[in-house]
């Protein structure tokens, strides 16, 4: 499991993500905001590393709340990307951060 863990975060975070899988975020991304049909308040992106697919939801929310159970991958989101409606939290989903209820 640690090996897998390693390999993804090495392909990942430090050598970027293949276009093929931003490609498929974004996808999603859509798919997700017809189904809402309106642009929702709060979007809350759980395990979002740092950020790499928070970012493609900006504009698409008011306010967009990334969380990561990663110190590191918080920081690095926190550093590299800042936008008024991104806010970055450690935690996990079992235990969501006081912050994503503030939201």
């Amino acid at each position: 499991m640690s090996t897998q863990k390693n390999y993804l975060s090495e392909v990942t975070y430090q050598k970027g993500t293949p276009s093929s899988v931003l490609s498929y975020r974004l996808n999603m991304l859509k798919l997700l905001l017809n189904c809402v049909g309106r642009k929702p308040e709060v979007w809350l992106d759980v395990g979002c590393g740092p950020g790499t697919s928070t970012q493609q939801i900006i504009g698409h929310a008011d306010k967009i709340i990334g969380v990561d159970v990663s110190e590191t991958q918080v920081e690095v989101a926190n550093k590299t990307l800042q936008h008024p409606s991104l806010t970055f939290v450690q935690g996990s989903c079992e235990k969501l951060p006081a912050e994503t209820a503030k939201a």
